[in-house]
């Protein structure tokens, strides 16, 4: 058994998220999201919160390799008009996004690769840190 990490701040604009990198907190941190931005009266959440769902999973299997003693930093910032700025952060060794197959694969079971893809049909602009590690994703809901 381990005790894992959760951090939560909140202003007008943001809301930044450290936890453990445990897949069962992204089930929730997902859930906890779509209140928080349901009580500030933004609907038509639902790409939104894929695309984090997306990110926060590949941050905790294949950024910090499930280690529930890496942690995750999330950052959602309300931009102006419909627009959002998603970020996360990982304690892992980061990858080249410029090198990542952003196509769907071609059997619709198949879930591998598809993570990226679906961030990246459903986002307006997609960047990374040069290590890797941090990937911002600017879109409109």
């Amino acid at each position: 058994m381990y005790i894992f990490m959760l951090h939560i701040e909140k202003n007008d604009r943001a809301l930044s998220i450290d936890f453990s990198s445990d897949l069962t907190l992204v089930d929730l941190l997902v859930h906890i999201l779509e209140h928080l931005l349901f009580e500030y009266e933004i609907h038509n959440l639902h790409n939104l919160l894929l695309v984090t769902m997306e990110l926060l999973n590949n941050a905790v299997v294949h950024g910090n390799k499930n280690d529930v003693n890496r942690l995750v930093n999330f950052r959602l910032e309300y931009l102006q008009g419909s627009s959002f700025r998603i970020q996360v952060e990982d304690q892992g060794s980061g990858f080249d996004i410029n090198n990542q197959d952003m196509s769907l694969p071609e059997y619709p079971k198949h879930i591998k690769r598809r993570g990226y893809a679906i961030i990246n049909a459903l986002s307006d602009r997609i960047e990374s840190n040069s290590r890797g590690n941090c990937i911002t994703v600017y879109m409109k809901i």
